[in-house]
């Protein structure tokens, strides 16, 4: 757009300058009459003007066609490659309106690959974790089909196959859960709670599960404070986290639960006195299906999607969740969610 502008500015002061001229010599006495000085005006004007506008006219196409033309050889070259791989850069060498409006193309492009790429992975991560309780049942079946089998044998397999399609039928209904969340269908439903009864409530029934292993669950007294938030998903969070504190945490160990106003934000914190993570899971723990190990062994304890769906939920609510953790020494999660009710309720 400058050089158009530039253009338009030499041409205007060509114009002036001819016509100045023009009328001078008329004034001078060269001319008996100011239409020969005009005629000349005009001879050298006229097509300095025409070259001017159209070599402004191509400038400008070429300036807004050339992304357009870098964008179609880019989208061609992508379509011949998977999938599974990135998106190489679009480098742009021009600063136009052109370049701008593909740049935003492209980088609406980008999300939506690396979208489709994270789909893909979950798929292939749903397949093989359905694939391993399937097979279970499949082989448990097939034992209890044969002629000889006993009757307690066959108790032991039905209770078996039992626990394997409980377990299963969790891990679809998160699956389920994680496809609404991705697809953006889900929506929030925000009310105003009362966030202190809310996880009053939420801590008596802690109180009943902590009792199996002796563990002591303290909440912090705190600020009297609104959270628009939706009730449900959010119980969903708070029940995922501790029920992970319990599970990692030893006989005789403690869990803190704390709250208070920060920054037009609610700041929870969730600790446990268990056996921490490593520094190289916890970049791990929000994937899909990562389960962390408790003391150096790997044991199913769910299907690894309960983090998952805790940062999920807490990012559609505009939040954040953060983790600290020491080995030998505890875990701390603290989540962060706006005090005020953000425009959009969709995930």
């Amino acid at each position: 757009m400058f050089v158009w502008y530039a253009l338009f500015v030499a041409i205007v002061i060509v114009i002036a300058f001819a016509a100045v001229a023009g009328l001078f010599y008329y004034f001078l006495g060269v001319f008996e009459s100011p239409a020969p000085a005009l005629l000349i005006a005009q001879a050298i004007v006229f097509p300095v003007l025409i070259i001017a506008v159209i070599s402004g006219i191509y400038i400008l196409v070429n300036r807004q066609l050339g992304p357009l033309r870098d964008l179609k050889k880019f989208t061609e070259e992508a379509d011949q490659k998977p999938l599974s791989i990135d998106l190489p850069d679009l480098q742009l060498n021009e600063n136009s309106d052109g370049a701008a409006t593909v740049a935003s193309i492209y980088d609406f492009m980008k999300r939506r690959h690396e979208k489709v790429q994270r789909l893909l992975h979950f798929s292939s991560l749903a397949s093989h974790e359905l694939r391993t309780p399937l097979s279970i049942i499949r082989n448990q079946l097939e034992d209890g089909l044969q002629t000889d089998i006993t009757f307690d044998r066959l108790n032991e397999i039905v209770a078996s196959t039992y626990d394997e399609i409980i377990w299963l039928h969790h891990l679809l209904n998160d699956l389920l859960t994680i496809s609404t969340l991705q697809s953006g269908t889900m929506k929030i439903e925000k009310t105003n709670v009362n966030f202190h009864s809310f996880i009053r409530e939420i801590y008596d029934e802690v109180l009943l599960l902590s009792r199996e292993k002796d563990i002591s669950v303290v909440l912090a007294r705190g600020p009297q404070v609104t959270l628009p938030c939706d009730p449900g998903r959010l119980r969903q969070v708070f029940f995922n986290l501790i029920e992970n504190a319990l599970k990692f945490t030893s006989e005789k160990g403690k869990i803190h639960i704390t709250y208070r106003v920060f920054n037009n934000s609610l700041e929870c914190k969730i600790s446990d006195t268990g056996c921490g993570i490593d520094n190289d899971q916890l970049e791990k723990i929000f994937e899909p299906f990562y389960q962390a190990s408790k003391d150096g062994e790997h044991v199913r304890q769910g299907a690894g999607l309960g983090l998952t769906l805790v940062q999920w939920i807490i990012e559609a609510h505009h939040g954040t969740i953060q983790v600290e953790s020491e080995k030998g020494k505890g875990t701390t999660f603290t989540i962060y969610l706006p005090l005020f009710t953000h425009s959009s309720s969709t995930l």
